[in-house]
């Protein structure tokens, strides 16, 4: 993983789509993500991936796995087990 702090290439690294789901039910969406991440409310410390599946149905791949992400926050310090998912279409032979 690539640790971020106030760079400006996490919004071409996130997916155009992307949303953060709390164990708390909080949603937020691209831009709140980064701007937490790059300001400093969130500090992302680590993250490591286990369990990644990469199926491809013609030219559709999906990923998919779980991981741990170590981030500190005003609620202190703390490792969540995380999920993911994010798909893949192969267009013009790319």
């Amino acid at each position: 993983m690539v640790l971020y702090t106030g760079c400006s290439c996490l919004g071409r690294d996130l997916g155009r789509r992307f949303e953060f789901y709390s164990l708390k039910r909080r949603v937020d969406a691209k831009t709140e993500f980064i701007t937490k991440a790059t300001t400093g409310v969130l500090r992302f410390h680590s993250l490591s991936q286990q369990d990644v599946e990469v199926p491809q149905y013609g030219d559709t791949t999906i990923v998919t796995g779980q991981g741990i992400v170590h981030v500190e926050s005003a609620r202190g310090d703390n490792k969540y087990l995380i999920r993911f998912i994010d798909g893949y279409v192969k267009r013009d032979n790319t």
